[in-house]
């Protein structure tokens, strides 16, 4: 606009130089004053602009420094042009040193396939894993514009941590914005949450409801590997009586100490599982009744010598019984725990005849 101004000024002043009755001295001064007074505004309005956008510039310069969210711009072919210093700490990446690479060499970035907001991240046939890399460009061709999408970023010292990263294309194509935070406190808090959920406040072992959830999977894993498991139900001896000579604080105790007793006994992909009252159930994928005896042996060997260490007068000890789950004898897990509650309580009952007839 304004050198159309300009060139207007120059236009006007050549016509009345080229008109058939030529111009004073004076006209002509005059008309070079008033174009050279019009072009020192000009100047100064000019100047005036560049100074409001240099003080523009330097504003969003020391939010964009300030905030504390990442901010990478890109350009149309994916080569950084820009990072804040936010982005610099979490990238590990100086912008001197980033600028004109790659953008997946800088924001290395990982979403799970089966990701919340659906996104198209479809892997090419040699990658099968859960997770697969795939560049900004790719991302937003296929989904465009991406909100508080979560992923886990690979800065540059390796050390992967998870962000929530939004990310949009510029007017025309003209190149790419993102920006990301780092939600490892999140994540953390939520994974605190979710294990309070699951555990069973007094003996840190699964609750009921998480504990049946996780048998439920073992037996669809079971069923679709044709392979098996087993359960071994536990009731705790004589939990009444050690609440009624000892006190409850004891009863807790007892109930503690043998559920770090179980959860020592078993194997890595094992769980114990607090039922409730005095009641434990122990899962145990890939085994069967046979090795989840040869299991229960070993417990009650622990409880006899955790009874020998106990200085009070009552033993530790607790009634069990075995169930096994396989394709070749399919059951529901209501069934699957009825059997071994059922051959729970005939044990119990042996246990109470033996000692009625002592």
């Amino acid at each position: 606009i304004n050198n159309n101004y300009v060139n207007n000024l120059r236009r006007n002043l050549k016509e009345k130089i080229d008109q058939e009755t030529p111009l004073s001295e004076d006209q002509i001064y005059n008309e070079m004053s008033r174009l050279n007074n019009e072009l020192v505004n000009l100047q100064r309005k000019l100047n005036k602009q560049n100074l409001l956008l240099k003080a523009e510039k330097e504003k969003y310069r020391v939010t964009l420094a300030s905030i504390a969210e990442g901010v990478i711009t890109a350009d149309q072919d994916d080569l950084i042009v820009y990072l804040n210093s936010k982005a610099e700490d979490m990238l590990g990446w100086t912008l001197s040193q980033a600028k004109g690479k790659e953008c997946t060499d800088i924001f290395k970035i990982f979403i799970e396939e089966n990701n919340e907001q659906d996104l198209d991240i479809t892997a090419d046939e040699d990658k099968k894993s859960e997770e697969i890399e795939i560049s900004l460009s790719e991302l937003l061709f296929k989904n465009g514009e991406i909100n508080n999408q979560e992923a886990v970023l690979t800065p540059r010292n390796n050390n992967s941590f998870p962000i929530e990263f939004s990310a949009a294309s510029v007017a025309e194509n003209q190149g790419k914005v993102i920006i990301f935070r780092d939600i490892s406190e999140r994540k953390d808090m939520e994974a605190r949450l979710r294990k309070y959920a699951a555990t069973d406040l007094l003996t840190e072992v699964l609750n009921r409801r998480a504990g049946l959830d996780f048998l439920a999977e073992e037996m669809d894993k079971a069923e679709e590997n044709q392979d098996s498991l087993s359960i071994i139900f536990i009731d705790v001896n004589d939990l009444k009586l050690v609440n009624d000579n000892f006190g409850h604080q004891e009863g807790d105790e007892l109930l503690q100490k043998i559920s770090d007793i179980l959860q020592h006994s078993l194997r890595r992909n094992d769980r114990v599982v607090r039922l409730g009252g005095d009641e434990f159930l122990l899962v145990l994928p890939h085994s069967n009744q046979i090795e989840a005896e040869k299991i229960w042996l070993r417990i009650r060997k622990e409880f006899r010598r955790a009874t020998e260490a106990n200085k009070k007068d009552y033993k530790i000890s607790a009634s069990h019984g075995a169930a096994e789950y396989s394709p070749d004898y399919q059951k529901d897990l209501e069934q699957l725990i009825n059997e071994a509650d059922n051959a729970m309580y005939k044990e119990k009952q042996k246990i109470k005849s033996a000692e009625n007839i002592r």
